[in-house]
């Protein structure tokens, strides 16, 4: 929200169209001063956002998810996925070994349901993989 203000009031000031903008404008926001009252850009974007969303109080609140994503290392995390895939391929190999060799059919029952619960984890972990990419790959197509 504060970003999409941000690009509104830049939009309403311009008088022009912008879709986006570069993250170094970022840096120079509080020194662009308008020319009446000499509060700067973030003064204005601090007061519509105070205006239009009382509940948001700060930039850290509104793209903690943003900070959470940054510091996450998603090539490695694809991977441990994927290892995470092969092993459960793998338990299911040694479960069948393990019931080819006698046990009772309690152990394999809960076993299985096990393997199960952890497949069912693993695919929710690719969804939710997916999803959040394609946002990220929304908000940098937002920000230019």
């Amino acid at each position: 929200r504060i970003l999409g203000t941000l690009l509104s009031i830049c939009n309403f000031v311009s008088g022009k169209k912008f879709e986006a903008f570069h993250l170094d404008f970022l840096s120079i926001v509080p020194a662009i001063k308008d020319n009446i009252h000499k509060n700067s850009l973030l003064y204005h974007v601090a007061t519509v956002m105070r205006e239009k969303y009382p509940i948001c109080d700060d930039l850290h609140s509104e793209i903690a998810d943003v900070h959470k994503c940054a510091r996450m290392d998603f090539s490695s995390f694809h991977k441990k996925i994927n290892d995470l895939d092969n092993d459960l391929k793998q338990s299911w190999t040694h479960l069948e070994k393990i019931t080819a060799h006698g046990s009772t059919l309690e152990l394999k029952q809960q076993l299985a349901d096990f393997l199960n619960y952890v497949g069912e984890r693993i695919n929710i972990l690719k969804i939710v993989h997916k999803r959040l990419t394609n946002r990220f790959v929304k908000l940098l197509l937002f920000l230019g």
